[in-house]
């Protein structure tokens, strides 16, 4: 029992609970920074799909408050019948790969915006909306 409770605080102190151990699968390369999602994230409820994104920037970009950070998570939700999504949360992160110290965070709603092909959204959109739904 107390090599139980030693391991569980191992992971809570260690940090293994946030999303830097995320299994992010890379879905595209830009000049910017590199795309990732992690599909253990998804969270279905009915037609919409809420799911994490991370942006990994080859160089380091600033906050509006001029903060430094490599990488960026987001949380976006689609409506797959309706074909739309908005961005949930945001949060940047000081190392490469959501790594490091958090130097920004805000959650929000954005409003709904429909799916233009061709776009980062419409290939976030495919990839939520096009996975088979758990039973339940």
């Amino acid at each position: 029992m107390k090599t139980l409770l030693f391991c569980l605080m191992i992971v809570g102190v260690l940090g293994f609970g946030d999303n830097t151990w995320a299994a992010w699968e890379k879905i595209g390369v830009g000049q910017q920074f590199t795309h990732y999602v992690d599909r253990g994230t998804m969270v279905f409820a009915g037609d919409l799909v809420k799911m994490w994104v991370l942006d990994d920037y080859k160089t380091a970009q600033l906050t509006i408050y001029k903060k430094s950070f490599f990488s960026l998570r987001q949380q976006f939700e689609f409506h797959c019948t309706e074909k739309k999504g908005r961005g949930r949360e945001a949060v940047a992160v000081a190392g490469s790969m959501g790594h490091g110290n958090v130097v920004w965070s805000d959650a929000f709603v954005e409003p709904w915006r429909a799916i233009v092909q061709g776009t980062m959204l419409a290939e976030y959109w495919t990839l939520a909306c096009g996975v088979e739904r758990p039973q339940g």
